[in-house]
């Protein structure tokens, strides 16, 4: 497999530094354990920013809220690409080539898109409303997240991936969970908006799109 990936991570993975990681008892575990924990923190900041933007704690002001969350979020974004670095460096060939690290990639590229999207062309609206305001009429909302069929094909091996995603979701964040077309139809429903669309991906997420109701 080693022979098969690109020359720059075979040279990687054969460094010094990879050699050191590889060799050291507690690098590689500190590293996989910061990767996780900076990965929790993030996932929280985004939580707090997507729960504003969604008309929950609309008593706060967003500029505030957002800023701090923001503040988190970065610190955090900093946190998983060092660990991830240094777990990366370890077994770069072997990764590389590693269809679920690819996807991840992808999937991580998607969130940076977003972002930046974020940060060029709607941050300085969303920072200027007022606590309790709502969403302008012409505003959409994009939700990028896995999609649950409304029954499990027991061949559908996306739809496994996706029910075991949602298990690990009740396990892990103690109660969070991954939800059909319909019941994000209806959660937006209760935030005041409306589905108008769902996009497949070949991936495991869906983009769905809202407006004001």
């Amino acid at each position: 497999m080693t022979d098969a990936a690109p020359a720059v991570f075979v040279a990687l993975e054969q460094s010094g530094f990879a050699a050191a990681i590889r060799q050291s008892p507690w690098l590689y575990p500190a590293a996989n354990v910061g990767h996780i924990v900076s990965l929790t923190l993030f996932a929280g900041a985004v939580a707090v920013m997507d729960v504003r933007l969604l008309g929950g704690l609309a008593a706060t002001a967003p500029a505030r809220l957002l800023a701090r969350a923001r503040a988190f979020a970065v610190i955090a974004l900093l946190g998983m690409a060092i660990t991830g670095c240094v777990l990366f460096s370890a077994e770069a060939s072997h990764l590389a080539l590693n269809p679920a690290f690819q996807l991840k990639v992808m999937v991580a590229a998607a969130g940076l898109i977003n972002v930046a999207i974020y940060e060029l062309w709607g941050r300085r609206v969303v920072e200027c409303l007022a606590p309790g305001a709502a969403m302008p009429a012409r505003a959409k909302l994009l939700i990028i997240e896995r999609l649950l069929p409304d029954r499990i094909d027991p061949d559908d091996a996306l739809a496994r991936e996706n029910l075991l995603s949602d298990i690990n979701m009740m396990v892990a964040t103690g109660g969070g969970r991954e939800r059909t077309e319909a019941e994000f139809r209806a959660m937006l429903v209760k935030a005041g908006l409306r589905l108008i669309g769902v996009m497949r991906t070949p991936g495991t997420v869906a983009i769905i799109e809202a407006e004001p109701a």
